[in-house]
């Protein structure tokens, strides 16, 4: 969600959940500055930080991603996913099991 608000200047920030009987979906969209075709596939790699102008103003270590994806996966036993369009925004989505108390 930091991330959806630093890289989008003007626009909107929207986040979804969806819950089904077994699972929990989350997605947070946004019209910021996007992510290119190419940087999509080292997205979730450690100290990944891809130019933009905004990226020098929004500082970061490049961790965060890496870090909510193994939460998600190695933690949660969930799935963590994007999509994305250079120049018309992003969107972020993680899905783990419901866990039933």
């Amino acid at each position: 969600m930091s991330n959806a608000v630093k890289y989008s200047e003007q626009g909107e920030v929207k986040i979804f959940t969806e819950v089904t009987a077994d699972t929990v979906t989350l997605t947070v969209s946004d019209t910021g500055v996007g992510i290119s075709e190419e940087n999509m596939t080292q997205l979730f790699e450690p100290f990944e930080r891809f130019d933009s102008h905004i990226s020098v103003k929004a500082g970061g270590t490049g961790l965060g991603l890496y870090l909510t994806k193994k939460i998600v996966v190695d933690m949660l036993q969930g799935e963590i996913g994007a999509k994305s369009k250079l120049g018309e925004g992003s969107s972020f989505w993680i899905k783990f099991p419901k866990i039933l108390s």
